[in-house]
């Protein structure tokens, strides 16, 4: 019995020394991120788009804190799959995107980086998004999507952002089903697979700041774990 009794608090002991390791990790970490990401994002507008179907508070609220908390100012947009097809195009939109298989999108993409158009003022009447004076051009955008399909508008999006020059990283939580992580991966779109991480955090923060591109995290996906602190 004393033998039984010595091997339970040799067990206590260690668990409650694991417990001080892992609260003092959890110190670090908190302490690290304003550290190292406090107004890194300073008179930057983000984008941060997503389709009303995505349901994911842990990628809104972690990707909005995060920006946020590095000075930048968010543009949040909702978007609904329907409603965005509904909207008409004006004519020049029109030709210009005539062989577009995603139209509404591509005409999106051009108004955040130029000036607010057809396509922005509609989303602003269905109150999708709130802008402001400064809103528009937007420096960056962050994109976020759910469900168990491939996510074919978010990836179409991404695409047209950054062929306007906008910075686009889809981002993506450690723990997910249906992770579209490798989707957008494979489309050659700047990827954070763990936002509900303080790593995968800096790494949003870092990715749209600098001229670094890739795909960071934990999945096998990813490059690395971090870019470059420039």
């Amino acid at each position: 019995v004393e033998s039984i009794q010595k091997d339970i608090d040799s067990v206590r002991s260690k668990n409650s020394n694991l417990q001080k390791q892992l609260a003092s990790q959890k110190k670090f970490e908190t302490n690290i991120l304003p550290f190292l990401t406090k107004d890194k994002l300073k008179d930057h507008v983000v984008a941060l788009v997503f389709f009303d179907d995505a349901k994911s508070n842990i990628l809104k609220s972690g990707a909005n804190e995060t920006l946020k908390n590095a000075g930048a100012s968010v543009l949040e947009l909702s978007l609904n799959r329907r409603s965005l097809k509904k909207i008409t195009l004006n004519e020049a939109q029109t030709e210009t995107f005539k062989n577009s298989e995603y139209k509404t999108i591509d005409a999106l993409a051009v108004e955040l980086s130029s000036t607010p158009g057809t396509v922005l003022g509609k989303l602003q009447e269905e109150e999708s998004v709130k802008l402001a004076e400064d809103s528009i051009p937007i420096n960056s955008a962050v994109v976020f999507a759910g469900g168990n399909k491939p996510s074919l508008e978010e990836e179409a999006l991404a695409n047209a952002l950054n062929k306007n020059r906008i910075k686009t990283v889809f981002i993506d939580k450690t723990e997910n089903e249906y992770s579209k992580v490798d989707q957008f991966v494979k489309a050659g779109i700047d990827t954070v697979d763990n936002i509900d991480m303080v790593y995968g955090k800096i790494s949003l923060v870092y990715l749209l700041l600098n001229s670094d591109s890739g795909h960071f995290g934990v999945r096998p996906s990813a490059d690395k774990l971090m870019p470059a602190f420039n």
